[in-house]
């Protein structure tokens, strides 16, 4: 599968109005074909319904609002809405860092965003999916980036509670 980002749908999300420009331009620089912009959860959730977006880009300096639609999308909502991939741009703060994982984060990017780093996350979610992971305590991709990580012969996840897992969308339009 070959990377070609003029085919994808890119929605960012940002209160402020001149950030999300900035995360726009960052996007068409690196040849996204389409960027929805949205100001609030109730917006980017309208945007959601009605079109088939490839990615999510969210800036966390507008505050605790990030985090937010971030879990409301990954416990509020199902399906392919529910799976879209997320960028978090966010501060380089190991609190910050570790809520975001845990809300079910898909990519993560520091401040100040750069059009690289993007293009690179963008491919990590297109070209190498994660599986998507449905538990009491967690919904999000799984947070293991290698394949085969983790310690020899045993799994740390509690094998009494099995967590649901579902191939990405991405993983499964192939």
């Amino acid at each position: 599968m070959t990377f070609d980002p003029a085919k994808l749908i890119l929605l960012v999300v940002d209160p402020r109005a001149e950030s999300r420009l900035a995360l726009r331009g960052l996007a068409e620089r690196i040849g996204i074909g389409m960027v929805r912009l949205a100001a609030d959860m109730t917006e980017a959730l309208e945007r959601l319904r009605d079109e088939q977006v490839t990615a999510m880009l969210i800036d966390d300096g507008a505050g605790p609002a990030a985090l937010d639609l971030l879990r409301a999308l990954r416990r509020r909502t199902r399906g392919r809405i529910q799976e879209t991939p997320v960028i978090l741009v966010a501060s380089a703060d190991a609190g910050a860092i570790k809520a975001a994982r845990d809300a079910g984060v898909s990519e993560l990017m520091a401040h100040p965003p750069s059009a690289l780093i993007l293009r690179e996350r963008i491919e990590e979610i297109v070209l190498r999916p994660r599986r998507f992971i449905r538990s009491t305590e967690y919904v999000g991709p799984c947070r293991r980036r290698r394949r085969g990580a983790g310690p020899e012969g045993s799994e740390r996840r509690d094998p009494v509670r099995p967590a649901s897992v579902t191939p990405s969308r991405a993983a499964s339009s192939r």
